[in-house]
């Protein structure tokens, strides 16, 4: 930032800085009111995300929960150590990234889609409609759509396996076979978060002028090339924000997904990291090697944002910073 600014041909330094200064105390001065409103945000993420991350030093004893922070001997790199040589290392994290790449693909545009297909539909009512019966199952917990998807997929009294059946899906055992995991933890997502997810893209495009469309009709563009040339670079942005934002989660599977719709037939076969953290540590006690696994998922998942974003702002110029 410069320090010098000229006055009447006058150099005088530091008065850029000073005046900088004094234009932001008198912003607070002003909106001190406004700025009390955000204090119960930050005592949240000061408490409930900034706080916690002093027990990442577990990571690095072997802890125990008689003994405490201050007690437990310092071990160093030995959990990370034994992290990576774990033989179900490779396995969760394949799978993993197998599940949430999959989900990425295919759930990510499913928004989009609706969002230019409710953006087309003239007739309000039907509008509405579909909008709210889309946006209904998102304030759903996943414990009640896990309750739903069995239900709908039970062999014996399924709404859905008359369905299934006609397709050519007769006695195949959707939820005790690892296979058809992926495909439900998708199928559940989409169904659960597609309406939404749409609202983001529905906004971006109140915001494309629509002189832009009348211009673009007079010159001969149909409706494909609108789409094309108008529409999507207009919800670019937003798609971009939301992309690296996913992209960051590819390492992080949603655990209340995950873990609700499992069960003990195919458990071991379709843990992912969280599940696998939340076994180790809740289950069997073994604190330190799933801080450590958290810590690396996290590091990971920062450079995953990072590099994303980064890629984004060259290709494209958008980015979230």
């Amino acid at each position: 930032m410069s320090r010098v600014v000229q006055h009447a041909g006058v150099v005088v330094p530091g008065t850029s800085l000073s005046l900088r200064r004094r234009e932001v105390a008198k912003k607070f001065r002003r909106q001190w009111r406004l700025l009390l409103f955000l204090l119960p945000g930050i005592l949240c993420y000061l408490v409930f995300s900034y706080l916690p991350m002093a027990g990442i030093v577990v990571a690095f004893q072997d802890f125990s929960i008689f003994k405490g922070f201050f007690h437990s001997p310092f071990v160093g790199l030995k959990w990370f150590d034994y992290m990576i040589h774990n033989v179900n290392f490779v396995k969760v994290v394949t799978y993993t990234l197998y599940m949430s790449i999959t989900k990425l693909l295919v759930s990510f545009p499913a928004p989009i889609l609706l969002a230019l297909m409710l953006n087309e539909l003239r007739w309000l009512r039907f509008k509405k409609l579909v909008q709210t019966l889309s946006y209904l199952p998102h304030f759903l917990s996943w414990v009640v759509v896990a309750i739903i998807v069995y239900r709908a997929l039970d062999p014996s009294s399924g709404i859905l396996v008359p369905l299934l059946s006609l397709l050519g899906f007769k006695d195949i055992g959707l939820l005790t076979q690892s296979k058809f995991f992926v495909p439900i933890i998708v199928v559940s997502d989409i169904w659960k978060e597609v309406g939404f997810s749409s609202i983001f893209y529905l906004a971006a495009l109140t915001t494309i002028d629509p002189t832009l469309y009348q211009v673009a009709a007079i010159d001969g563009a149909g409706k494909y090339r609108q789409l094309l040339h108008i529409t999507l670079p207009g919800i670019a942005p937003t798609a971009v924000m939301l992309l690296i934002l996913s992209v960051g989660g590819i390492v992080n599977a949603n655990f209340d997904q995950v873990y609700n719709l499992q069960n003990p037939l195919i458990a071991l076969e379709t843990d992912v990291i969280n599940t696998f953290i939340f076994k180790k540590a809740i289950q069997q006690g073994f604190y330190s090697f799933s801080t450590a696994f958290g810590l690396m998922q996290g590091i990971v998942s920062f450079i995953l944002i990072f590099m994303n974003n980064r890629i984004s702002k060259k290709i494209s110029g958008y980015g979230i910073y």
